[in-house]
């Protein structure tokens, strides 16, 4: 892989429980999964061995891909990271950036020129969790537990505060790949009403095929959690 960042050097399971070592690696078509390492052995030239990784940390779990190509970017997100674009009115303008060395000037013959175009992925919520279904009376009870963008809770099993203006959610009800009926709620659960069910499928259906999303007010949906549920 390329590396890009300072010098890498192994930490202790506590450490990187509470977010050491963190890099970004990219995927062919561009896409960034962030993952962690706790062993760092130096085998060569700028070349290093990582081990007991944790993959698909902060909500990056769609970007997953393996095995990576040779030579791709690897990027460790260390102090020396920072954003380079703020705001909602950035979103798809083109930016033309110059990377140097901090004791040189813009102009200086080794300074890198980058293209770049900001994207919304870090405004996204992030997929919802621990999917489930229950079915009632009344319909199938369709529950799930929300995430937030940020440093990973030590577990999922509990909700975290909430990191959107407003709590919403849309349900995609599925056959095969079409969408067949979209449920919309402010609460992480929603019913499936029998009579819906009905129309949609002809009657109880033994399994169901879901996508579940977490909205922004500002940017729509976030990552699809799809699940095959037996209600």
């Amino acid at each position: 892989m390329q590396l890009y960042g300072g010098a890498l050097a192994s930490a202790s399971e506590a450490q990187v429980l509470n977010g050491a070592n963190a890099a970004a690696v990219q995927r062919p078509d561009g896409a960034w999964e962030v993952l962690q390492f706790s062993n760092a052995e130096l085998i060569g030239e700028r070349t290093y061995q990582l081990s007991n990784l944790l993959r698909a940390q902060m909500g990056s779990e769609w970007a997953m891909a393996g095995p990576l190509p040779a030579g791709a970017s690897f990027v460790l997100l260390d102090q020396h990271a920072g954003p380079i674009a703020r705001g909602l009115d950035m979103l798809g303008r083109t930016m033309q950036l110059r990377i140097v060395a901090a004791d040189r000037s813009h102009g200086d013959p080794a300074a890198v020129m980058l293209t770049v175009t900001p994207q919304p992925t870090a405004l996204m919520p992030l997929a919802p969790v621990h999917l489930s279904a229950e079915r009632t009376a009344a319909g199938i009870n369709l529950s799930w537990i929300r995430r937030k963008r940020g440093p990973m809770p030590a577990s999922w099993d509990v909700a975290v505060p909430l990191g959107e203006d407003s709590e919403a959610y849309e349900l995609d009800i599925l056959s095969g790949a079409a969408v067949v009926r979209t449920l919309h709620t402010t609460v992480p659960s929603v019913l499936y009403a029998a009579s819906d069910e009905t129309a949609d499928f002809g009657g109880p259906q033994s399994s169901l095929s879901v996508r579940a999303y977490q909205l922004s007010a500002a940017i729509g949906r976030g990552f699809p959690a799809a699940a095959t549920l037996t209600p």
